[in-house]
């Protein structure tokens, strides 16, 4: 569970180290050992969880990799030093891996952790921003936390703060903006294939203590491909459903397949398999994610896939994830949904959060679009901007509490290679899954995942009893109304009776369409693509609001007791 928390007091007159003790102790897994070691520099600390076998010194701690000199990291990282009477943050090109911090007349805190800083601060304050954001999207945005007093540091930047003079000093790194590089395809294709090559040239870990998670797709594919060409043999995991392993074009079959051509070990471990209450797993899994992102559809199995490979020894996993293109738009609204940034007047039936809440919130600074930005271009830098930082950083986290989280690809020389790309080889990956398929294309590519997904959660009416039980109690406060409440808990209902006339549902002709026809007309104005709030979907992400304010006010009370 690697976390890690610092403090600084400018005049400390209590013992601070029982207090950290507890904490570290309460934001980690509670079925599993973990451990903490602290450092003190005069009246700073660092304290340290779970971060076996770092190669890091004992005032400074590193999550995921990075290579490179003090003055220019690389790789997927987030990097903290406590030294001669300053504190320093780090993080790496998209802020992979986030880093919070706070600081009053009095204290200082960071930490991978909001829970840890409200906890060591004693008090919460919700943010009514992330409330609303997190209800149209399900993800906390970039820029946000649940605590309005908590800050993320943003991506590529170094954070100083000097416990001497009180003071802060944040810079970051110049980086390469979005051009067009005209040179052939082929020239292209060696860049990228040359940038990700010398990023996992600059990747080590223990072997025998990682597993790569495998799935039928493109991304982990080439990272197995990648590791093998250096003479790596990857332990390999997958997950999911028991029924997937039935199904030919599925992520599990495929990865299964993939495993034995190149004949890796390699384990299928089936989710939704647990003794567990279902109240006891959904708890977890808001104490364990913090409630940065909606996915409990992925964790219903009570987080027992993870202790499973904790248990087994593992304490670390390879992921694929990258940056090297994402889904085709056409349209304003196209964008701002492929990066989850979607709100308000902008869903086709907004009168579903108009009716819970007159609050209206803010959209990130800096994520409009730019003059002479294509549409494309704009996707991309929301996607590396805020969706890497938001949605991956936020899933990563939760199986951080578990393992490491390594992401080779995550790189400066990547990312610059691919802001140099044409639109069209970047939209859906096109380069980079050309270079896949030109590596390797004996066995075909998963046309569906293996996990659970979204709709399963809601066909238990265990799941959906707690759920309008839980948000029900969102009508006794100021930011939701009774009425809307009752209106989501109403359709929960008739959903699950099979009655609800739910018109996000409906198919139009539109969805019979080819993607590539469908932007086509889109462009030319005839046709208009209808973007609907589910209201199943906003159900769960009120159950995590309810469940993230009871648990964070709870956290808050751990330093008054």
């Amino acid at each position: 569970m690697p976390d890690i928390l610092i403090c600084a007091y400018k005049n400390q007159a209590e013992n601070v180290e029982p207090l950290l003790a507890e904490v570290a102790r309460k934001i980690g897994p509670d079925n599993i050992a973990t451990n903490h070691t602290l450092y003190r520099d005069g009246m700073a600390y660092l304290v340290k969880i779970d971060l076996n076998g770092a190669s890091d010194k004992e005032n400074e701690a590193t999550l995921g990799h990075k290579f490179g000199n003090d003055s220019s990291f690389d790789g997927g990282f987030a990097y903290a030093k406590v030294d001669g009477g300053s504190v320093e943050l780090e993080t790496d090109c998209v802020a992979s891996k986030t880093l919070w911090y706070y600081w009053d007349d009095n204290k200082f805190f960071a930490s991978t952790s909001q829970r840890a800083i409200i906890m060591a601060k004693g008090s919460y304050i919700q943010n009514r921003n992330s409330v609303y954001s997190f209800l149209n999207s399900g993800i906390i945005i970039q820029g946000q936390s649940w605590d309005s007093e908590i800050k993320p540091l943003e991506k590529n930047s170094s954070f100083v703060f000097n416990t001497e003079t009180w003071t802060s000093r944040i810079s970051s790194r110049a980086e390469k903006q979005y051009y067009q590089d005209i040179i052939p395809k082929a020239k292209q294709m060696d860049a990228l294939r040359g940038a990700i090559s010398d990023a996992l040239d600059n990747f080590d870990t223990d072997y025998d203590r990682a597993v790569l998670p495998l799935s039928g797709g493109y991304d982990s594919r080439f990272l197995l491909l990648s590791l093998l060409d250096r003479g790596r043999r990857p332990q390999a995991v997958t997950w999911g459903r028991a029924e997937s392993l039935q199904d030919p074009d599925n992520d599990a079959v495929i990865a299964r397949r993939l495993a034995n051509h190149f004949n890796l070990s390699h384990s299928y471990c089936e989710t939704f398999t647990t003794d567990e209450s279902l109240e006891k797993r959904v708890i977890r899994f808001i104490r364990m994610g913090e409630g940065r992102i909606e996915n409990l559809n992925a964790y219903m199995d009570g987080f027992a896939l993870w202790k499973n490979l904790r248990d087994s020894g593992k304490t670390g996993i390879i992921r694929g994830d990258q940056f090297f293109g994402w889904s085709p738009v056409a349209t304003m609204r196209d964008v701002l949904n492929s990066c989850a940034m979607l709100s308000g007047d902008l869903y086709d039936n907004a009168e579903l959060v108009d009716e819970l809440s007159s609050y209206r919130g803010s959209a990130p600074e800096g994520c409009a679009r730019r003059k002479g930005e294509s549409l494309p271009q704009w996707r991309d830098r929301l996607y590396q901007d805020y969706m890497v930082p938001s949605f991956y950083a936020a899933l990563n986290y939760i199986k951080q509490k578990y393992v490491t989280v390594y992401t080779p690809f995550y790189s400066k020389g990547v990312q610059n290679v691919v802001r140099s790309l044409p639109d069209k080889q970047r939209t859906s990956k096109r380069l980079f899954k050309q270079i896949v398929n030109a590596r390797f294309s004996e066995i075909p590519i998963a046309k569906r995942p293996a996990n659970i997904q979204f709709s399963g959660l809601f066909s238990d009416t265990e799941f959906i009893d707690l759920v309008a039980s839980n948000i029900a109690l969102l009508k006794d406060t100021k930011f939701f109304t009774p009425a809307g409440i009752d209106a989501i808990i109403q359709h929960l209902r008739q959903s699950s009776s099979g009655t609800s006339n739910d018109s996000t549902n409906k198919k139009s002709i539109g969805s019979l369409l080819p993607p590539s026809v469908k932007s086509l007309i889109k462009r030319s104005g005839l046709y208009k693509q209808h973007y609907y709030l589910d209201p199943k979907q906003v159900a769960l992400r009120l159950l995590i609001i309810q469940l993230v304010d009871d648990t964070f006010n709870n956290d808050a009370r751990l330093k008054a007791r």
